[in-house]
């Protein structure tokens, strides 16, 4: 929020609006990335000095809000533009449009805004670095499970305040559970299998998530994390964590000996899922 200059007289043909300073951020965001409002409920985007208030609706407010959007701090993040003040990004302008070669006027924002660019990030991967990971076994009650490690990665100012999981794929409930589903090349038979999200805690136990590739997201926040320093791009200190976590597919199930519709099935069956991952920070300074 800025305060303005108070508008004495009645005037219609002064346009104020805002500008940014910066010229490549300028090309970078859109007008809806920047914008202006008199109320905090009105918003004008801005688009050179094609929206605009004028002397009179001046009146009307004491002050002028503005609304930055996430593309406009992602776009700063791209170009490098770090520790950059509001009075040094955005500057108000005055166009007096019965005096065009009068030119401009332009005033800072009374309030100071520091925008620190802060670099977040979470990744997965599987453990052995390979993009697309597959395993392959029979299914019997002596038959060990597929197993698929990963090692989950955030990077941050701090370590972030949540972070889940969730697997995704081929779905079926069936008496209420939900199983990951393989089928046959040609579809006419479909196996359920479970499946299981698994961590080491922080306190050195394990902790087992059923995950029958139905999308629900899993809390590991409380995994045991290895902590490592780490520079953000505005050159302070932050941390880096890892953990590991592993997707099961037990091949022992006596439900996997049967199609979902209870027949029995013989043959090759296959899927193809993804782990999603994602984390939260909350009160960054």
């Amino acid at each position: 929020m800025t305060s303005r200059p108070t508008a004495a007289s009645s005037n219609t043909s002064i346009h104020i609006f805002p500008a940014i300073n910066n010229a490549p951020l300028n090309s970078a965001v859109a007008a809806a990335d920047l914008q202006f409002s008199l109320d905090g409920n009105g918003w004008k985007s801005t688009s050179g000095i094609a929206n605009y208030y004028n002397f009179n609706d001046l009146k009307s407010s004491n002050a002028i809000y503005v609304f930055f959007s996430s593309n406009f701090f992602k776009q700063m993040v791209r170009l490098g533009i770090s520790d950059s003040g509001t009075r040094d990004l955005i500057n108000f302008r005055f166009q007096n449009t019965s005096s065009a070669e009068s030119g401009w006027y332009e005033f800072s924002t009374s309030n100071q805004l520091i925008i620190k660019p802060r670099d977040f990030s979470i990744s997965i991967i599987s453990d052995d670095y390979e993009n697309n990971p597959h395993r392959e076994g029979y299914v019997g009650p002596t038959e060990p499970a597929l197993a698929f490690d990963y090692i989950v990665t955030t990077s941050g100012k701090t370590s972030a305040d949540s972070v889940r999981m969730m697997a995704t794929g081929p779905t079926q409930a069936l008496n209420g559970i939900n199983y990951c589903i393989f089928s046959s090349p040609d579809n006419s038979a479909r196996v359920p299998f479970p499946a299981q999200l698994s961590i080491r805690t922080s306190t050195g136990g394990q902790q087992v998530f059923d995950a029958g590739c139905d999308g629900q997201w899993h809390d590991i926040t409380n995994a045991l994390w290895s902590s490592t320093p780490w520079n953000d791009i505005s050159g302070d200190v932050g941390v880096m964590n890892k953990t590991n976590v592993r997707f099961t597919l037990p091949m022992n199930d006596p439900i996997s000996l049967k199609t979902v519709e209870g027949n029995g099935w013989y043959g090759n069956v296959s899927a193809a899922g993804e782990i999603h991952v994602e984390a939260t920070w909350r009160n960054i300074n």
